[in-house]
């Protein structure tokens, strides 16, 4: 029997025998009341078997409160979240079914939050204001993994006022807005964030002018909004617009204010720089800094990683002339440490100055053939010996003596320019 059928005949089972009263112990589902499971699979809506419903439970403000959940039956990245808000009479899964199948495809699972009145949704502000959908966020983010930059918020009739209610103020928090014949005109949060309306202009329950005026409200601050008047439409849901509404909203991400930046990057760069990962730190301080926002304290950040990587430089210098070898392997542990920092340059130096190397000689635009040939790069102290030594395996003494000679010359401050004197005067004595 096809896995859908199945599903249907148990759900139809489970809810024959669970036909209660009592709203506070029991969900509707499809017009019956049925027994909220906590962590039991429901019921698959679209895709076959590769979406499933959970119900879920956690306590907030000293009261038991319930949602229902659509999420892929498995899945490897981070899961955004989309908070769907039923209208007056409805319940957590009534918006479930028309969203899933649009936003599970962009990994976006969907949670329909209970109202703790069913009858008078959403406006009890203490018990289902923002307090309550973060809390309902974090629980769910305690049994899925979630992607904290991708929370919207949404609704239908009541659950739409809601939504912008809550959504526009708090900005910081959601990723978007998408709500269907309902609309409010609170203040307007820290950052843009796209905002999608529906509403029918036949509207007699929800006046369409709310709608209208959160519109022009949003353009004029200009925010990335979206607005479908549908003529003809009552206050019915109509969900025709529900995947043009989606597309847009993932399609313009939030526009971050300066003064939010600033403190996200800030935040991270401490982070960073507390755990030793003075590259990371570095990068975020840098786009703190280019912000604008409190300038100096970007730079003093910039400044502390500096220092940090000075010391780490002396500590990887000492007792170098004594062993260069171990000095280098240091510093070159400094350097990934410090990549993409003016440490990374220091060190580089440093091990430069270890190994006597000079700078390379670059040719120039419009010199001769004859220039180019004598202007070759310099070669390294240590290569001039591995090829010296080489020759001398080889018998080609000349040769060696005159890479011997050369490094000597060349390097005359390096510690091998002493081994290659040594070479030399021994191959004058072999000469005798």
């Amino acid at each position: 029997m096809h896995c859908q059928n199945i599903i249907c005949i148990r759900i139809r089972f489970l809810l024959e025998r669970t036909r209660v009263k009592d709203y506070n112990s029991y969900q509707r589902v499809g017009g019956y009341r049925m027994r909220f499971l906590h962590r039991v699979v429901l019921i698959s809506l679209i895709l076959f078997c590769s979406v499933v419903v959970y119900g879920e439970t956690f306590e907030y403000n000293g009261r038991q409160r319930s949602y229902v959940v659509a999420a892929p039956s498995s899945y490897e990245k981070p899961l955004g979240v989309f908070v769907l808000l039923h209208p007056n009479g409805g319940n957590g899964g009534t918006l479930l079914g028309s969203w899933a199948k649009i936003v599970l495809p962009d990994g976006v699972m969907c949670v329909g939050p209970n109202s703790i009145s069913p009858q008078e949704a959403w406006r009890d502000q203490d018990n289902d204001g923002i307090g309550f959908i973060k809390a309902l966020v974090d629980d769910v983010a305690k049994k899925y993994k979630i992607d904290r930059k991708r929370i919207y918020i949404g609704g239908y009739s009541a659950g739409a006022c809601q939504a912008v209610r809550i959504g526009l103020p708090n900005s910081d928090y959601f990723a978007g807005i998408i709500t269907y014949a309902g609309a409010s005109g609170p203040g307007l949060g820290p950052r843009k964030i796209p905002v999608a309306l529906i509403h029918g202009d036949k509207d007699t329950n929800v006046d369409v002018e709310g709608s209208r005026k959160c519109y022009k409200m949003l353009k004029d601050a200009g925010w990335p909004v979206w607005y479908k008047e549908i003529p003809g439409q009552g206050h019915s849901y109509n969900p025709s617009f529900n995947e043009e509404a989606w597309k847009f909203v993932k399609s313009n991400p939030p526009q971050d204010p300066p003064e939010l930046v600033f403190k996200e990057k800030m935040e991270e760069a401490k982070s960073a720089f507390d755990k030793g990962q003075y590259s990371k730190a570095y990068e975020a301080y840098k786009a703190a800094l280019a912000t604008g926002v409190k300038k100096e304290e970007a730079e003093a950040g910039m400044k502390a990683v500096e220092e940090a990587g000075e010391k780490e430089i002396q500590e990887a210098l000492k007792d170098a002339d004594k062993s260069p070898v171990t000095a280098k392997s240091r510093l070159n542990k400094v350097k990934a440490k410090f990549k993409g920092t003016p440490v990374e340059e220091k060190a580089q130096r440093e091990i430069e100055k270890l190994s006597g190397e000079k700078p390379r000689i670059e040719k120039k635009e419009g010199e001769s053939q004859g220039v180019e040939k004598q202007q070759e790069k310099t070669v390294s102290a240590e290569s001039l010996m591995e090829r010296a030594e080489k020759l001398l395996k080889e018998g080609n003494v000349d040769a060696a003596r005159q890479c011997l000679e050369r490094l000597i010359e060349e390097y005359p401050d390096s510690p091998l320019a002493e081994s290659a004197k040594k070479k030399l005067a021994g191959l004058s004595e072999t000469d005798k």
